[in-house]
C-alpha cells in the first residue's frame, strides 16, 4: 500500500473563505496597530504636558537665579573698578 500526497482543488467557496479569513486577520492587525498608536500618542501627550508644566517652570527659575548672579558679579566688578580708581585718585 502506497502512501502519497494527493492534490485536491479547492472549491470556490473554500477560496472565498480563505480570502475572508486573511482579510479578517489584516483588519485585526490593523485594529491592534491603531490601538498601539493611540496609546503611544497618549503617552507622548502626557510627556509634553509634564515638560510644559514642570520642567519649563524649573528652567525659568534656574534662568532667574543665573540672571541674579550675573547682576551681582557685574555689580562687584563695578565696585572693584571704582575702589581701584578711587585709591589711585586719592594717592
Amino acid at each position: 500500500m502506497e502512501v502519497g500526497w494527493t492534490y485536491t482543488r479547492m472549491s470556490d467557496m473554500d477560496v472565498k473563505d480563505l480570502e475572508k479569513a486573511k482579510q479578517d486577520v489584516r483588519l485585526t492587525q490593523l485594529e491592534i496597530d491603531t490601538k498601539i498608536i493611540k496609546t503611544d500618542l497618549s503617552n507622548i501627550s502626557k510627556n509634553l504636558d509634564t515638560i510644559a508644566t514642570n520642567h519649563l517652570a524649573h528652567l525659568k527659575q534656574d534662568i532667574s537665579k543665573l540672571d541674579t548672579r550675573v547682576w551681582a558679579i557685574l555689580f562687584s566688578i563695578i565696585i572693584l573698578i571704582g575702589s581701584t580708581l578711587l585709591s589711585v585718585w586719592v594717592q
